[in-house]
């Protein structure tokens, strides 16, 4: 199971034709994935399983854990499709009929219980999970390399035994005569046969391969579906449909060489097709960044902290006098803190959320890369206020990893995220703020930047910069 939207990419790209995928229909969540040995298919997973594996893929959604009947998606993993448009984490069908639907009225504690008490975090880095997936490959291969030698050793002697019969003399009444040769080549006929049948017996690697797949890595441009592709998640087979020039491009490809200078020639095709797909990918992701930054610096004004600091002191005011006039239910409250913080503690894990439910305290530790690629972490300590979250956000009262001169313009920020971005009554506060500092500080920092009191990854004599002002105003650029 992917604890964000990152490790939930990594599982999709190395995941295992094994592998059955479940998630929440209709809402976010993690993506969960049930390992089945290679002689099961999904009809053979037993119901109490099935059960099992909803209710954490429930419990692991921002919204789902905290709603009733709640819709739980499940295939196999060879059945998602991924494309290069697609956001991190997302990811379609290639058949939606494949797919089956289970529903879950309520959280069963005593099944939650159970899995979070033999929970153990394991291969979550995406090289991990790419040798694991090649070794797996591999020994397909080599297993599927030992039935053919098997095969052909044996075929091959009972050939030899075959042959040394009908080239014994045999006695007639003419004497002692050999064997037609006509004997011997129907014999060896038939012997080629069986191999051959024996040979398509034999599984094959690849097999699942869609035919308009490989025309599209081989073709790329030249090879049109005849009916678009779905806007959703449906991807159908279809054909291929190409007119003559395209014909005669296709054939100029395939007619260079024959057998093994025919295969070479349409790998070498086929990678130089990927090649130029990831390289427009990587210009389109480039434009994109490009007209974030521009957009974000058109934003960009002075004063931008003191402005986020009046809006936040305006909010805080307005809330507070609500408080005052509609006073909150504190028992509703504290039953919403309760699944939020058994919430984050399931997503994050215990290494990296640290829940104290006496004290209404969480301690979050947020990973990210800077603007350099190095990796940085703010910690965040939080205490869940009486009027959260009917009224006012959690009190951020301590930040780790954070500039002292920064800390200030974080917590405005932070509950900026709160008053102003409209946040889905489902929504889990401290998870937006998570997401926020990794996206929005962290991200847009530079090296040797945020190092300030309590940050463990600071380097000595190492002297803060001012961060960008930009990421201070990034709720009126989402408003405009």
């Amino acid at each position: 199971m992917g604890r964000d939207k990152y490790e939930n990419e990594s599982l999709i790209a190395y995941g295992w034709p094994e592998d059955l995928w479940f998630h929440v229909d209709g809402h976010s969540s993690a993506h969960v994935y049930l390992r089945l040995p290679k002689d099961q298919a999904i009809s053979d997973v037993p119901d109490d399983i099935v059960v099992e594996c909803a209710q954490l893929t429930k419990l692991n959604s921002i919204a789902g854990c905290k709603l009733n009947n709640v819709k739980i998606v499940y295939c196999m993993w060879s059945n998602l499709r991924k494309t290069g448009d697609m956001a991190t984490g997302q990811i379609g069908f290639h058949d939606r009929s494949a797919c089956r639907y289970i529903t879950i009225e309520k959280r069963v504690n005593e099944i939650v219980n159970r899995l979070n008490k033999t929970k153990l975090e394991d291969h979550n880095d995406p090289v991990e999970l790419y040798e694991l997936r090649k070794a797996r490959d591999r020994a397909e291969v080599d297993a599927g390399k030992d039935a053919t030698r098997g095969l052909f050793r044996n075929l091959a002697l009972e050939r030899e035994m075959e042959r040394a019969r009908l080239a014994t003399r045999v006695e007639t009444v003419y004497g002692w005569e050999n064997m037609d040769e006509d004997e011997l080549e129907r014999a060896d006929q038939e012997q080629m046969d069986r191999i051959m049948a024996s040979m398509a017996s034999l599984p094959a690697r690849g097999r699942s391969v869609r035919e308009v797949d490989l025309c599209a890595d081989l073709f790329g441009d030249l090879a049109e579906p005849r009916e678009p592709e779905p806007e959703n998640d449906v991807v159908g087979g279809g054909q291929v449909d190409l007119t003559p020039d395209e014909l005669a491009a296709k054939a100029a490809i395939i007619g260079v060489g024959s057998g093994a200078n025919q295969m070479e020639t349409l790998v070498q095709v086929a990678h130089a097709r990927r090649a130029e797909a990831e390289a427009r990918a990587r210009s389109k992701a480039e434009d994109k960044a490009r007209r974030k930054e521009e957009a974000e610096a058109a934003t960009t004004r002075p004063g931008a902290r003191g402005a986020a600091h009046a809006r936040a002191a305006a909010a805080t005011r307005a809330a507070e006098a609500r408080v005052t006039a509609e006073p909150p239910d504190v028992e509703a409250n504290v039953q919403a803190q309760d699944e939020e913080m058994m919430v984050l503690g399931s997503i994050f894990g215990d290494q990296d959320c640290e829940v104290e439910p006496e004290a209404r305290a969480v301690r979050l530790a947020v990973h990210g890369p800077d603007q350099s690629g190095a990796d940085r972490t703010v910690t965040v300590h939080i205490r869940m206020v009486p009027a959260y979250p009917s009224h006012t956000p959690p009190d951020c009262y301590r930040l780790e990893g954070v500039d002292a001169s920064d800390v200030a313009h974080v917590q405005d920020a932070l509950r900026l995220v709160y008053f102003e971005n409209e946040l889905d009554p489902n929504a889990v506060c401290v998870m937006q703020w998570a997401d926020w500092i990794r996206d929005e500080y962290i991200a847009k920092q530079m090296r040797g930047e945020g190092g300030g009191a309590g940050n463990a990854g600071a380097r000595p004599g190492v002297h803060a910069k001012a961060p960008r002002e930009d990421w201070m105003d990034f709720s009126m650029a989402k408003r405009k």
